[in-house]
């Protein structure tokens, strides 16, 4: 949400807030604006889809700052829209804008814009899951719970959203740029050292104290006037012109440009009484509807940023602090009025399933979240993992299409459909996608109320069926690798266009690298070890250090610049295959996790994958540089081999776009004497070198 033109007025007028030594304390978060502000506070690269391992890194030494503050946080999440759709023309405009700074990345113009990888958020709650800290979901939209659970443990809010600026909130609120997050000490008397970070702390009665005729009761009216998700300042335009010129005594800083809200300050100082200030803007009104949309505006925002006594109880309170079983009190209705079952409404409580999933089941609509990608491709990223999304809406929807079996007349797309917005229509217009409900001939989706009941290798086996995963049964893996690379076997074979092997080569490299990483670093792998994880467990120190050491450096050196501008098309197979991790991960947490949840700092960093599958480019052998890479002959060179034999012995081989630079000088070691067919060199020793064909202006 956010109110035009708040946050600037108040760092332009610091005397609202005081110092404030931010240590020993609760503290309520704003999750959305917290795992923005670590993302782009700490400069993780987004122009190549997303270092989640360094992101993950910054999540946890945020945590661990304020551990060493002694500062409890409590984070609070954003569930669905509301279900009235009043916001949706402004996420609309949101993600229209971030498409824009995605073109613009895609230009290499990345220095003057940032955009967050579409699987930022996951990694941020699965962190969260991982350290322990206390989370919970609003059902919709969090700012009222937030501020609501704040006022019961009577501790400040901390958060970049300029709706906490108005809320009542008896703690305060600190925003994310009044915090200096440079740990400072402090000497006690016996020698001990306490910790805190310097902050300053905002509370409402500082600037109410500015209106004595009005109190807080000014909040609304300010926050209704500059606008914000719920109200459009144009209704306000014959108001702002009887009062353009207004003059009076500035009590405040304010900059040039900021001319409408020094008027409606200014003029919000003269009105004596609340009553008066609603019929003096009304009075303005054109015509009676207008007047009409006016007295709808203030109720709402009243609503918005007022408590009433029946809500002074925080409905996170009990999940947060187990005082009292999570009873579901208010019923939520899908689209076609059907009721969301209350274990779907308790792990969405949680934070076990992606939030987003409650926009699904409420307004049958998604917005597809733009990321880098190819502009020459005639379909968007997501396009990749529809199949997979139309499975899960065939669960999601379930209940509510049921209900339309009693409706007499046209059923409409709307009705029994997801609306889907994505960035190649520029989100202007969207697509209707279907639910796919059977399996296979014999085989149906449960039904949303059914999944709680599912045993897990029923689960289990209803991902496998729709991953088509059956050929990696033999190799015996771990269920946590056993999806990854299902994820990467949907990923290869529904590619359009076609990912090549060099990104397979890459993706499979990535998640050695990681695991290398993370163990180097002291990461715990866990009690049930994979096959990545225990190659490199059973290596020594030096060859370790030695993998470590070719591996890491492509995950630090950007090979592109303002003379070398990004490709952008090389980015699109790996935009793809995170459109397949992300719809899996959803699809495994609405089965209630029958397999672990993929580990997203573990099998994808945008800048490597960037950067690696460039030098395989380069190289006349990749399999040789790969296998030198990772020490020839060590397990770890096995376990890749392993990985890269399952996948290449599920798909199909043309289901790969040829690496057409070089011929795989391997065809010709240890006097093998390839075969010419149709001018492909064959080998029996690798029957996937077709993969490798060169191009005829290379033939010398």
């Amino acid at each position: 949400m956010g109110i035009s033109g708040l946050t600037t007025f108040m760092k332009n007028n610091p005397q609202l807030a005081k110092e404030f030594p931010l240590q020993s304390t609760k503290v309520v978060i704003d999750g959305n604006s917290l795992y923005h502000f670590i993302f782009y506070y700490n400069q993780v690269d987004s122009l190549h889809g997303g270092d989640y391992d360094h992101y993950a890194l910054k999540i946890r030494e945020f945590f661990s700052l304020l551990h060493t503050c002694n500062i409890q946080p409590y984070v609070v999440l954003d569930g669905g829209n509301e279900p009235d759709g009043m916001k949706f023309e402004t996420i609309q405009n949101r993600m229209k804008h971030r498409l824009k700074l995605v073109n613009q990345l895609a230009k290499n113009e990345k220095d003057i814009c940032k955009v967050m990888p579409i699987l930022a958020f996951d990694t941020f709650r699965a962190v969260l899951q991982e350290i322990r800290i206390p989370l919970a979901v609003c059902d919709f939209e969090a700012d009222k719970e937030i501020g609501l659970l704040a006022n019961k443990l009577n501790c400040p809010v901390l958060s970049n959203d300029s709706d906490f600026y108005i809320l009542p909130l008896t703690a305060g609120f600190i925003h994310f740029d009044c915090v200096d997050f440079t740990l400072q000490e402090t000497k006690m008397e016996n020698k001990s050292s306490e910790y805190f970070l310097p902050a300053r702390l905002y509370h409402v009665d500082n600037f109410a104290s500015f209106f004595p005729s009005l109190g807080t009761k000014v909040l609304p009216l300010l926050a209704t006037l500059l606008g914000n998700d719920y109200v459009k300042t144009s209704i306000f335009k014959p108001f702002y012109s009887s009062i353009w010129k207004l003059n009076g005594k500035k009590q405040f800083r304010f900059l040039e440009f900021d001319h409408k809200i020094l008027i409606v300050i200014l003029w919000l100082q003269s009105v004596k009484t609340y009553d008066e200030a609603i019929f003096t803007i009304k009075s303005k009104a054109q015509n009676s509807n207008d007047r009409k949309t006016i007295s709808n505006a203030f109720r709402i925002i009243t609503e918005r940023f007022t408590f009433n006594k029946t809500e002074n109880e925080s409905s996170l309170y009990s999940l947060l602090f187990g005082k009292q079983p999570d009873i579901v009190r208010k019923t939520i209705r899908g689209f076609n009025k059907s009721v969301i079952p209350e274990w779907y409404v308790r792990e969405h409580r949680k934070g076990i399933l992606p939030p987003r999933s409650m926009d699904i089941v409420t307004l049958h609509r998604t917005f597809l979240t733009p990321q880098v990608e190819s502009s020459s491709s005639q379909a968007s990223s997501y396009k990749c993992s529809e199949k997979l999304r139309a499975f899960m809406y065939g669960i999601l929807l379930s209940e509510d299409i049921a209900v339309l079996e009693l409706k007499e007349g046209l059923i409409t797309d709307k009705e029994c459909a997801v609306e889907e917005y994505n960035q190649k229509d520029d989100f202007n217009t969207s697509i209707f996608v279907h639910p796919l409900q059977t399996l296979t001939q014999h085989c149906t989706l449960p039904k949303l109320s059914e999944i709680k009941d599912l045993s897990t290798p029923d689960k289990e086996n209803i991902l496998r069926m729709i991953l088509n995963t059956d050929s990696l049964r033999k190799y015996r893996m771990t269920k946590d690798l056993e999806l990854v690379i299902g994820i990467i076997l949907f990923w290869v074979k529904e590619a359009e266009p076609k990912v090549t092997l060099h990104h397979l080569q890459s993706v499979l490299v990535c998640m050695i690298m990681l695991k290398v990483k993370w163990v180097v670093q002291g990461g715990d792998t866990g009690s049930e070890k994979n096959l990545i994880e225990t190659a490199v467990l059973n290596m020594t120190d030096k060859s370790l250090e030695e993998v470590g050491t070719n591996l890491l450096t492509y995950n630090t050196e950007l090979k592109d610049s303002v003379n070398n501008p990004v490709k952008s098309e090389l980015i699109h197979g790996f935009a793809q295959l995170q459109t397949c991790i992300m719809a899996t991960m959803h699809f495994n947490s609405l089965l209630l996790h029958p397999f672990p949840s993929p580990c997203i700092p573990h099998i994808f960093s945008g800048t490597f994958l960037y950067n690696f599958c460039l030098e395989l480019k380069e190289q006349k052998d990749p399999d040789f540089f790969i296998h030198e890479l990772l020490v020839k002959g060590s397990q770890l060179t096995e376990s890749y081999q392993c990985l890269f034999d399952a996948v290449m012995e599920s798909i199909d081989p043309n289901r790969l776009e040829p690496a057409t630079k070089y011929l795989n000088e391997k065809l010709f070691c240890k006097g093998r004497r390839p075969k010419l067919v149709e001018n492909v060199l064959l080998t029996t020793r690798n029957k996937f070198s077709i993969l490798y064909m060169r191009d005829s202006e290379d033939d010398d």
